[in-house]
């Protein structure tokens, strides 16, 4: 599983729906008959619209069965970042194979074995095949004098080593639900919410205290691998395990006046969701004027979500 391979084209990537996406909900069930309801959608920052910039936000998740992987990035608004709405595409793509090919060829691994291997293999893997896939547009696409010039001294002195990267900078959010395990990864801003049915919320991983003021981490980094936060959970009958995950850009975060109004979200869309007379088609028909409105109305920034809801395949979360 670890051993070089030589990579995939990006455009041989399997496809997911990305950047400003309203990405159509879907019912996934597990051996367990419970329903997964999967959606998302991203919208252009408000601030972004007024300067002509686009969204530099990407989405997506797989899922005709377990595992069911969701994927948000969010490309860097520095000027120096001038392909960042390419690098968070290519952040989600790459991501989502690596994820998908490592679920795979763990079919047949104990769960502790995942564990170890996960921490061990995802984090390098989708940095190793993030850079490759940059270096492989850049060639393709060759830097043009004004996206030169932006990239700054420092940047364009190393384009063959580090400084491409920059231009292609994006943060990466990340989660696996398997049959026996679940695997929560980020780099870099924004949120993972986890919602129980008691209608508790709490974030997925603790808070990065290398994340200062609009600072981040990002794949563009040269210690990227090492900066990811991480957790492996294994799924087990009898163990409370979360009825809601969502995943946001910092857009969706930082449109509230306060942290617990974010996390308010969690669990009134859990709500919606399990609401038999609204459930998942009133959250789907909703969740872009939603984020618009966060947009418009708090951050200015992108805003994007991608959730999963579990429940009984009873109907009332599944699409008619």
């Amino acid at each position: 599983m670890c051993r070089s391979r030589r990579h995939r084209r990006t455009r041989d990537l399997p496809p997911v729906m990305m950047c400003g996406d309203r990405i159509p909900m879907k019912c996934v069930l597990d051996t367990s008959n419970q329903c997964w309801v999967l959606l998302g959608s991203s919208v252009r920052g408000s601030s972004h619209a007024r300067t002509g910039l686009p969204n530099q936000d990407s989405i997506g998740f797989t899922g005709g069965a377990l595992p069911l992987i969701l994927c948000v990035s969010d490309g860097h608004g520095s000027e120096r970042c001038v392909r960042s709405e390419i690098g968070s595409d290519l952040a989600v793509k790459t991501a989502t194979l690596v994820v998908r090919e490592f679920a795979q060829s763990m079919s047949d691994k104990a769960v502790e074995d995942v564990r170890q291997l996960a921490k061990k293999f995802l984090p390098s893997e989708i940095v190793k095949r993030w850079k490759y896939a940059v270096r492989e547009h850049r060639q393709e696409n060759p830097f043009n004098q004004e996206e030169l010039e932006k990239l700054g001294e420092k940047a364009r002195q190393s384009l063959d080593e580090d400084g491409q990267y920059v231009a292609y900078g994006a943060t990466l959010l990340l989660t696996v639900i398997a049959e026996t395990y679940s695997i929560f990864l980020q780099l870099g801003d924004g949120d993972i919410l986890t919602v129980f049915s008691s209608g508790e919320v709490q974030r997925a991983l603790e808070d990065d205290p290398d994340l200062i003021a609009n600072e981040t981490t990002s794949l563009c980094l040269s210690n990227a691998a090492h900066l990811f936060r991480s957790r492996f959970t294994e799924r087990q009958e009898g163990i409370d395990e979360p009825k809601l995950i969502l995943l946001s850009t910092d857009g969706y975060g930082n449109a509230f006046a306060t942290d617990d109004d974010f996390m308010k979200v969690g669990s009134d869309l859990l709500g919606y969701l399990s609401d038999p007379e609204l459930g998942g088609k009133y959250v789907e028909e909703h969740l872009e004027s939603w984020l618009e409105k966060a947009s418009s109305q708090g951050s200015g920034d992108d805003v994007s979500v991608v959730l999963a809801c579990r429940g009984p395949a009873d109907g009332k979360l599944s699409p008619e």
